[in-house]
């Protein structure tokens, strides 16, 4: 085979290969009710917080909101903040809490501030959902916002 013929063939090869991927097929989300969606977000903190212990307190904001599903299009959404006095070691608590949330499927992002000492746990989902726990030397944070869910 000439190397001409088997590039060609090594390119159609890989061509199949992408194609053929592109066929499989595509997994839907479901959109949440509001209630649904605020319960993730909710049930997600509140678990945590017991995970991480601590004196918990909830944020005087936390409650629901407009958002905005897309351009033109408004939605519910809920808002929620807590935090908690803290000697744990922030990255133990990270650590801690990464695994918990990985363990219920979401993809988790880990950001570290060295000079400060802070870690961040954070999770992002589908509509808007978004969720984080940062955790300093004398302070944990918990904040997230639950799908953005179009008001109907």
């Amino acid at each position: 085979m000439t190397p001409v013929r088997a590039s060609a063939a090594a390119v159609a090869v890989m061509l199949s290969l992408v194609l053929s991927g592109c066929a499989t097929e595509i997994q839907e989300v479901s959109v949440p009710s509001y209630a649904e969606s605020k319960n993730e977000l909710v049930a997600l903190f509140d678990d945590t917080a017991q995970l991480v212990g601590g004196d918990w307190t909830i944020d005087a904001f936390e409650g629901g909101g407009v958002c905005f599903v897309s351009e033109g299009v408004s939605g519910r959404s809920w808002s929620a903040a807590r935090s908690s006095p803290s000697e744990a070691d922030p990255e133990l608590v990270a650590a801690q809490v990464r695994a918990d949330w990985e363990a219920r499927g979401y993809a988790v992002e880990v950001r570290v501030t060295e000079g400060l000492g802070l870690h961040e746990v954070i999770v992002r989902g589908p509509y808007k959902f978004s969720a984080s726990l940062m955790a300093g030397p004398a302070l944990i944070l918990l904040s997230g916002e639950s799908a953005c869910v179009e008001e109907r």
